[in-house]
């Protein structure tokens, strides 16, 4: 989000990574085009912010980063759901999700 409160690294940062020209692409996920982060991006996702209440709602960055995970996962599905299983055994064993019972 345009934030005035972005990070002088993290502009800075994004900045280096352009001007060495890496091959990592850049992808901003911003509510406005314009932002110090976005200037840098090679992709700009722009979404909306407005809320109902006093602070900016995250929905639509939130579907963003959702939907690109998905295509992202689609790319290779079995891996994909392994590292799933794999991050869901680690849940277990941390006790981080209360358990399932079965109906």
């Amino acid at each position: 989000m345009d934030d005035p409160a972005i990070l002088d690294e993290v502009v800075q940062v994004l900045g280096d990574v352009g001007q060495h020209n890496l091959g990592t692409p850049i992808v901003s996920i911003t509510d406005s085009a314009g932002s110090p982060v976005a200037v840098h991006a090679d992709h700009r996702i722009v979404v909306p912010t407005e809320g109902a209440g006093f602070f900016p709602s995250l929905t639509g960055a939130v579907a963003a980063v959702q939907a690109i995970a998905v295509e992202l996962a689609s790319l290779d599905r079995e891996r994909s759901n392994q590292n799933i299983a794999a991050s869901e055994r680690t849940w277990d064993q941390m006790r981080i999700m209360h358990p399932r019972t079965s109906s």
